[in-house]
């Protein structure tokens, strides 16, 4: 009898199998979703605050840097206004095209709310511009996050219903895999192994240095069903079903 060589002693859960297979990005998007929709839903109040009760007034240019990034730069601007008696200045990334079109000291027109002075654009209609590329952005992290759950989803439902209903079976480790993030180890990875029918599977990623220990060409127990194969370390041993016979005392 093969030994199973590894720690599970009952059935992986669902949910553990769907985290497992990445289905926590699909978290991470309905927290992005959720977080961006409140954003643009904010913007677009402040948008038609601005429609409604904005006024437009004279600021100075007082400062102008450019923030280098990896990926992008940004162009900064600190605007310098009063309003009624008191003085403000606020910094904003304009972008490139603002910035190379105006200089330290120059008087540019911007509107501000006279109830939250604080606030200000310094082009007509930016807040709701704001408004809808947030509310795009919602949309794509909503349609990343339903991809995604039904990905990982898949994933877990095959796992569940390879341990209940698939073959158990034996495979044997073809090698192992090192995950690597710039080109430098994690510490992660995943085992690749084939049943003697010649099916290929390979592990969730776990702690490489745990799975290397289980050696090159070691058999191991697998569930097959279809063309899915689940290493049992990963989905957990089959329930063992209880006996639906009656308990007869022994002294009977």
């Amino acid at each position: 009898m093969i030994e199973p060589r590894h720690n599970r002693s009952h059935p992986t859960p669902w949910m553990e199998l769907f985290l497992a297979t990445k289905g926590w990005f699909a978290l991470i998007a309905g927290v992005a979703l959720l977080a961006f929709t409140l954003f643009s839903v904010n913007n677009y109040r402040t948008a038609k605050a601005f429609e409604t009760s904005g006024e437009w007034m004279t600021a100075e240019i007082t400062a102008m840097r450019i923030r280098r990034g990896d990926d992008n730069d940004d162009y900064l601007v600190t605007f310098a206004y009063d309003v009624a008696g008191r003085s403000f200045e606020r910094q904003r990334d304009t972008g490139r095209r603002y910035y190379r079109a105006h200089s330290i000291g120059d008087a540019v027109q911007i509107k501000i709310l006279p109830q939250r002075p604080e606030k200000f654009e310094y082009s007509e209609g930016q807040t709701h511009t704001q408004a809808k590329w947030m509310q795009i952005i919602a949309g794509i992290a909503g349609l990343i996050g339903c991809g995604v759950m039904w990905r990982s989803g898949s994933k877990a439902n095959s796992g569940v219903l390879a341990r209940k209903l698939g073959v158990r079976t034996t495979a044997t480790i073809d090698g192992f895999v090192d995950i690597k993030n710039s080109g430098k180890p994690t510490g992660q990875g995943y085992m690749m192994f084939r049943t003697k029918d010649g099916l290929r599977g390979q592990s969730l990623n776990a702690d490489i240095r745990t799975l290397r220990a289980l050696g090159r060409e070691t058999e191991i127990v697998v569930f097959v069903r279809g063309k899915d194969v689940w290493w049992e370390g990963d989905v957990g041993p089959r329930a063992e079903r209880q006996s639906e016979m009656p308990v007869v005392p022994r002294d009977w």
